[in-house]
């Protein structure tokens, strides 16, 4: 009997795991899965291939670079206002300053009509 209540929470841990991976999705797609037991009676999909790993853009060697921060819209216009202040004890360290916009997935905003804008400030840049 003791073999089967390590069976058995071998099982759960797997399942808990697997669902902590994001690998089991709401076939709506609407809310995160918490919990078979208490999400069990709702059509579940299990995703066939790993989702892909965060995009990042190493700093290139040789360059010092300050945390990663997300910004709201207000607080990049902060930046912008203090860009200066900040270039000034920068001086001769060649500032580059990265970013990248996110959105929602369920936004139904112009994406084509926002690339369109983005690649106005840098040609490339898109969604």
């Amino acid at each position: 009997m003791k073999t089967l209540d390590y069976v058995f929470a071998f099982f759960l841990a797997a399942q808990r795991a697997f669902i902590n991976a994001d690998n089991f999705f709401l076939l709506n797609g609407r809310a995160p899965i918490v919990s078979l037991q208490r999400d069990g009676n709702i059509e579940l999909v299990i995703k066939s291939e790993a989702p892909k790993p965060p995009e990042t853009m190493s700093p290139q060697p040789g360059r010092r670079f300050s945390n990663l921060m997300t910004l709201s819209v207000a607080e990049l216009q902060d930046l912008a206002d203090h860009v200066h202040a900040l270039m000034k004890p920068l001086a001769g360290c060649d500032p580059q300053i990265e970013v990248r916009v996110t959105i929602k997935n369920e936004s139904s905003g112009d994406l084509l009509e926002a690339t369109k804008v983005l690649a106005q400030v840098k040609p490339g840049w898109k969604f």
